[in-house]
């Protein structure tokens, strides 16, 4: 896994605007362009949310029992890394409307199925954070996490009955990035 402060967090996005605003870069469509925005922001915004996500777990969780497992509890660790996942699936789903464009350029073949791949990693738990008020109103266990919590290795995150590997969620911040950071400095001729 990459250094914490290696991941960016802004970067990207700074690059893109610049590009933007004063490198006549971009594409020549506005719709275009205004999804690679919210695409690029939205890889920053979770790369900078994961960062802090494990910043937080890593010096101020503390460890307790729930649902059969320890887990350490610190909601701003869990919140952060809700907002991670939340972002990740909308830059998922910016980047497949980028796809269907002509004028988008091509990605590898190989990076466009790891990052499918990842972005199915990420619809259970996605679907549980966005609708766990549902299950607490059908009888959510006691001892079922209602919040995302970490698990005390740091491998696994969990929300009711969804888990998801931490790696995981990496693996597709950095995928995603491998299509951002050459999108930011794009120039349609």
């Amino acid at each position: 896994m990459k250094e914490i402060n290696k991941i960016p967090g802004g970067e990207i996005f700074n690059t893109w605007l610049l590009n933007l605003a004063v490198g006549g870069g971009g594409f020549k469509s506005p719709s275009l362009n205004s999804l690679a925005t919210v695409f690029i922001r939205k890889i920053d915004l979770a790369a900078y949310e994961f960062a802090v996500a494990r910043y937080n777990w890593l010096t101020h969780g503390t460890q307790r029992e729930s649902g059969g497992g320890v887990f350490f509890t610190l909601p701003a660790a869990g919140d952060h890394l809700e907002l991670c996942i939340l972002s990740l699936r909308r830059a998922i789903r910016c980047l497949d409307r980028l796809r269907q464009s002509k004028d988008f350029p091509q990605i590898d073949r190989l990076l466009k199925k790891r990052i499918d791949h990842a972005g199915n990693d990420l619809v259970q738990i996605r679907n549980t954070i966005e609708h766990v008020d549902k299950e607490i109103a059908h009888g959510l266990e006691m001892d079922e996490p209602n919040t995302l919590l970490i698990t005390a290795d740091g491998k696994f995150a969990s929300i009711s009955d969804a888990t998801i590997e931490i790696e995981a969620i990496h693996r597709c911040i950095s995928l995603l990035q491998d299509v951002a950071v050459p999108l930011s400095s794009h120039r349609e001729a």
